[in-house]
């Protein structure tokens, strides 16, 4: 992990309190400028805050998921293995609706549909609700996207 994303996860992990919301919101612009010149540290940081429920259940921690999108969605195998395991053990648990609908459409983005598709009917059946309804915004996304293709 480069030293600014190191400060960046030890700021988060105190951030608490009125000023939380406005602290994760600063230190999410921060991780995506540090995080353009190491992917793979960024991506375990990600993973690390998917894990994570003193991280995931922050107010505005998906903004830290915009990062996913950068470099048009490009996962290399083992880094996709890595957020994949991380959403199969903790998806379950997530209560924040932001996160769930950002990782829904990110899956349904960066997937191709038959894995995000199968990570979905994984998901599901033990999804809390505002889990369920980010796994719909990631289905609505697939359609939207299929739809656009089949329009070019």
């Amino acid at each position: 992990m480069n030293r600014e994303v190191a400060l960046i996860r030890s700021e988060l992990y105190v951030a608490k309190g009125e000023a939380e919301r406005k602290i994760v919101k600063r230190l999410a612009k921060q991780f995506e400028d540090a995080s353009l010149g190491n992917p793979e540290a960024a991506l375990d940081f990600i993973v690390e805050i998917l894990s994570t429920p003193d991280l995931y259940a922050k107010p505005r921690i998906d903004l830290f998921m915009t990062w996913l999108w950068l470099d048009k969605c490009k996962f290399e195998h083992t880094a996709k293995h890595k957020l994949v395991s991380a959403l199969k053990s903790y998806y379950h648990c997530y209560e924040n609706a932001r996160l769930c609908d950002a990782l829904g459409e990110m899956i349904g983005k960066c997937f191709e549909r038959s894995e995000a598709l199968e990570l979905f009917d994984h998901l599901y059946p033990l999804s809390t609700e505002v889990g369920r309804k980010g796994i719909q915004c990631g289905v609505y996304e697939m359609e939207f996207r299929s739809r656009h293709q089949d329009e070019e």
